[in-house]
């Protein structure tokens, strides 16, 4: 009897036991049910919302399946190829989409190596035979546009996926066309401006060979009248002397002037040709050195002048030192003589960094000029003085603007009649 109260507890407990698995069971199923419906919602969400995507994307996509058949496309595809979505979905995108690349083209169709020229794998059916996918190649494409085939050029995307346990390929076409038609505009145009460059060139080399000609002319053939004029004043003046009436020796002062003028004018000449033909020799120099080298071999020269120099710290510049020292000798020449006038000379060197330049200047307290000549400044021979009033030939400031141009820099003034002037030219840095 005890037995059987005893087998009748134990059975009464695993009873119990079995019926709270039960529950358990009951309660882990009804979960997952719950948790699968609520994934199945979740997903048919996120379905519609790439469905969406999809659908109103201004990129034209359409996906086809492993057989190559359009099965889905968007609105911009549609809008592209001028038909119905019914009539698209009848169709398989492979003569459609044929790369018409040339074999000798060297642009190639941007799949892959194993595709350098278009014409090795036949459009998107070779990409999707031979697998993988497809970001960014332009192709120039056959399309049927509105039932009319044409040429395209495409920005193309193509990403396989599975949908319904098959796979299948998003394909997005980008119309490039456009702007590959503005490109080769470009590419043809800068060719001819190649070409135009290389003609500019060829004939300003052939205008700098006749410049050594005529410099080689200037300096034989214009020298040797010169020489005759000089001579024979000189034997006029020393053997007639005393028999010359003084209107005559005054003729002859005169002719004498006058060669000796056009003597150095030649000279100048020549030094502005050698000038435009020297070979440039560019390291890093102080500016100040070379200032200060002018201004105390000016300072020895002008030695009856009172001239207050006022020297800012100049930076160290990439230049040819001998052709720079040039130009300092002409602008400081030049504001020490137009301010000869002045019971004091004041002349001011500073300078500044601007953008990608350094910038110089040379202020003066001198006679000045009126701005509406400005532009005549740099140019050889050009005065804005009287020569019996200051001397010179005018070519040092066509000189000055002859270097500073070499080295890729500017020229340029300022002023105002007897208020003074400021020169200034920039080198880059």
């Amino acid at each position: 009897m005890n037995n059987q109260v005893k087998n009748l507890k134990e059975l009464t407990i695993e009873l119990q036991e079995l019926k709270q698995e039960h529950n358990s069971l009951k309660v882990s199923y009804e979960k997952d049910i719950t948790e699968n419906k609520l994934a199945k919602d979740q997903l048919q969400v996120q379905m519609k919302n790439l469905d969406a995507v999809f659908e109103s994307s201004p990129v034209a996509m359409f996906v086809i399946d492993n057989t190559t058949n359009i099965v889905m496309t968007n609105l911009a595809f549609t809008v592209m190829c001028g038909g119905s979505e019914s009539d698209i979905l009848q169709h398989r995108p492979g003569n459609a989409l044929r790369c018409i690349h040339s074999h000798s083209d060297p642009r190639g169709c941007g799949y892959a190596e194993a595709c350098k020229y278009c014409n090795v794998r036949n459009g998107v059916e070779g990409l999707i035979a031979n697998g993988g996918s497809l970001h960014g190649a332009e192709l120039e494409l056959e399309l049927t546009r509105n039932g009319e085939p044409g040429k395209y050029w495409m920005n193309i995307g193509v990403e396989p996926f599975i949908m319904n346990g098959q796979g299948h390929w998003c394909i997005a076409m980008d119309d490039v066309t456009e702007r590959k038609k503005a490109e080769e505009k470009i590419s043809k145009f800068n060719a001819e401006l190649e070409q135009r460059v290389a003609d500019r060139t060829n004939e300003l080399a052939a205008a700098n060979k006749e410049l050594e000609t005529f410099s080689y002319s200037v300096s034989h053939d214009l020298r040797a009248p010169l020489r005759h004029i000089s001579g024979y004043v000189e034997l006029l003046t020393t053997k007639f002397h005393d028999i010359l009436p003084e209107k005559g020796k005054h003729y002859l002062d005169s002719i004498a002037g006058s060669s000796h003028e056009m003597g150095t004018l030649i000279d100048n000449l020549l030094q502005f040709s050698r000038t435009g033909r020297a070979e440039m020799r560019k390291s890093a120099n102080d500016m100040n050195d070379i200032v200060n080298a002018v201004i105390e071999s000016i300072t020895a020269e002008q030695a009856e002048c009172a001239i207050s120099w006022k020297v800012d710290k100049l930076p160290i510049v990439q230049c040819d030192s001998a052709l720079l020292k040039q130009v300092w000798i002409n602008l400081l020449g030049n504001a020490v003589k137009y301010s000869r006038s002045r019971a004091n000379i004041k002349i001011d060197i500073g300078a500044k960094e601007e953008n990608n330049e350094y910038i110089f200047s040379v202020r003066d307290n001198g006679v000045g000029f009126e701005m509406q000549y400005a532009h005549k400044l740099f140019g050889v021979f050009q005065r804005l003085h009287p020569a019996g009033e200051f001397e010179g030939t005018g070519i040092g400031l066509a000189n000055v603007r002859q270097i500073i141009s070499r080295h890729g820099g500017r020229t340029w003034a300022e002023a105002e009649l007897n208020k003074g002037a400021t020169f200034y030219f920039s080198l880059i840095k």
